[in-house]
């Protein structure tokens, strides 16, 4: 086989003009830096409720409002700080049960079954 034979089973591109370089291309810019970050951290500072606390919350008829879920979430960072896993969150006429490190609400306690309850598996308290 031939030079020339070779070269017609190949498939040459089609140039139709002269490239040009852009020489001001940058790195891209960082808009949003550090916001999956900031989203990311806020996710997990999220209260949490259990299937089971939220069945005891209507069972109960309990309302949970925006400012107790702020309270409980100070809560929660003051018990996380001391190191406690597990804890009694005791809040106006309401007691939770939380784990801390998945900011879990376990179980929740109206008033008028606080009375004569005894608490097992924490390993601290927050009174707030």
């Amino acid at each position: 086989m031939s030079v020339n034979n070779m070269e017609d089973k190949f498939i040459r591109p089609v140039i139709t003009g002269i490239p040009t370089y852009n020489n001001s291309i940058s790195a891209p810019e960082k808009k949003n830096e550090g916001q999956f970050g900031d989203i990311f951290q806020e996710a997990l500072k999220e209260l949490k409720f259990s299937k089971h606390a939220e069945m005891r919350i209507m069972e109960r008829s309990m309302t949970i409002s925006d400012s107790t879920k702020e309270k409980v979430n100070e809560a929660i960072d003051i018990a996380s700080k001391k190191g406690i896993k597990d804890s009694l969150i005791l809040f106006n006429d309401m007691a939770f049960v939380v784990n801390i490190d998945s900011r879990t609400i376990i179980t929740a306690i109206d008033k008028n079954n606080l009375e004569n309850r005894v608490f097992t598996n924490i390993d601290g308290a927050v009174y707030i």
